[in-house]
């Protein structure tokens, strides 16, 4: 398969389904979040996911949501604030209005626009960052899913929190239903490649193949 970007980039080949897990999101704002940690104990701020721990939040403290980060399966998010570094993202209350944007991604046809950044690492090293920007629509109930420009897909999983466009053992293509945040990955075993991408999407309005008077 081809994923084929709108705008800035280019595109790059994917098999059939998409994989396993590290990707991040800039937020196109700084976005104000609270503290809020259920085991009532500091939150540890760490210098990088699951990294060393290099202070502490107390709960009711507030800070600015700077990148969202998902490895291992588990969200982490980079704060700004009494403490700068990466926090579990599940215990923070942000005032977000992703949540608004995407409203809960269900139901009738829509179509979204979504900025992502890739980066591209070898290895360890990283060693480009590609920014990207998606035009596609999305049908629920006929559970396929249109790139712009492009023939119709069918969408390979929902679930209750997220729509998987693309997924194989190289990798997978994520949107979660109630942040409208988007997330992939790509893995290229042969070069020793591999690509982390987040970002967010909004609505726009329905964009269909019916021609327009």
């Amino acid at each position: 398969m081809i994923f084929r970007l709108i705008g800035r980039i280019t595109a790059f080949n994917a098999p059939a389904a998409i994989l396993t897990s590290l990707l991040w999101t800039s937020p196109a704002a700084a976005e104000t979040c609270t503290v809020a940690d259920p085991t009532g104990t500091p939150l540890n701020v760490r210098l990088s996911p699951r990294g060393d721990t290099i202070g502490t939040l107390a709960n009711g403290e507030n800070v600015q949501l700077r990148e969202l980060r998902t490895f291992e399966g588990k969200s982490w998010a980079h704060v700004a604030g009494p403490a700068d570094g990466w926090v579990f993202r599940n215990y923070l209350d942000c005032t977000s209005s992703a949540k608004l944007i995407a409203a809960p991604l269900s139901g009738a046809a829509f179509t979204l626009e979504c900025s992502e950044e890739n980066d591209w690492y070898r290895g360890e090293s990283l060693i480009r960052k590609t920014p990207l920007d998606w035009v596609f629509t999305l049908d629920p109930i006929l559970k396929t899913f249109r790139i712009k420009g492009s023939e119709s897909e069918p969408i390979a999983r929902i679930t209750r929190h997220e729509y998987t466009l693309r997924e194989s053992v190289q990798g997978y293509w994520k949107i979660n239903r109630e942040t409208s945040e988007i997330s992939s990955f790509y893995r290229k075993d042969k070069d020793g490649l591999s690509m982390f991408g987040a970002g967010r999407c909004r609505r726009i309005p329905l964009e269909t193949d019916e021609p327009k008077f």
